[in-house]
């Protein structure tokens, strides 16, 4: 009787095992085709929206910077033109005040003291054009100085050759013309009377002791 029961428990233990078993092997099954679904679901939910997501995140990387490397190139581009801007202005600046004061300097060096330079450029051409027209004024003046003193000059030496002239054929006494200008007027009547085929008369007057009046009142 005792092994019967233990027959029985035995038995009624192995279709619990078998039992069990099969509700195991059932919810194994269950959990494979939930899980097989919850993997599907994170494919079609999750992963697949992120891979999309993730190559739009891609492509928009890729324009925002090729968007990037254009906007760089024309930045360059256009700090590049500046520069070149400012550098041909700077150049400018001081090229063309320097060729105004050469072409200055030349034409004063020709004698054209009026040559001004207009004041433009940097600090220090301008400090050089202002003392250039300083230099041009003082320039001016001495040459209207000299050209006064010039033709003053002229006039005394004029009037001190005609007076020269006449105290050469003049006696400084009496202002009369002397015994020089007695030649040169005796010359000229003896050419005259050849040219002309004329005479020429001679009167010579003899003053008695003019040597003493002479000597004596000068």
């Amino acid at each position: 009787k005792g092994v019967f029961r233990n027959l029985a428990t035995v038995v009624a233990g192995r279709r619990a095992v078998f039992k069990a078993t099969d509700n195991f092997n059932d919810r194994s099954m269950l959990f494979r085709d939930k899980g097989a679904e919850i993997s599907a679901l994170i494919d079609t939910q999750l992963v697949d929206p992120a891979r999309h997501a993730l190559a739009d995140a891609d492509r928009l990387a890729v324009s925002a910077s090729d968007k990037a490397d254009r906007q760089l190139v024309w930045a360059s581009a256009a700090v590049m033109a500046l520069l070149i801007v400012i550098a041909i202005m700077t150049v400018t600046s001081v090229t063309a005040p320097v060729r105004r004061l050469i072409d200055a300097t030349r034409r004063l060096a020709g004698g054209a003291v009026r040559t001004r330079v207009s004041r433009a450029g940097v600090r220090e051409l301008d400090v050089l054009a202002v003392s250039f027209n300083r230099m041009a004024e003082q320039l001016q003046h001495a040459q209207s100085a000299v050209r006064a003193y010039q033709i003053e000059l002229e006039s005394k030496v004029d009037e001190r050759t005609r007076e020269l002239n006449h105290l050469a054929y003049h006696d400084p006494l009496t202002d009369l013309p002397d015994r020089p200008q007695l030649f040169v007027q005796l010359d000229a009547s003896i050419e005259r009377a050849k040219t002309h085929n004329s005479r020429l008369a001679l009167l010579s007057i003899d003053l008695d002791n003019f040597k003493t009046i002479n000597d004596s009142l000068g």
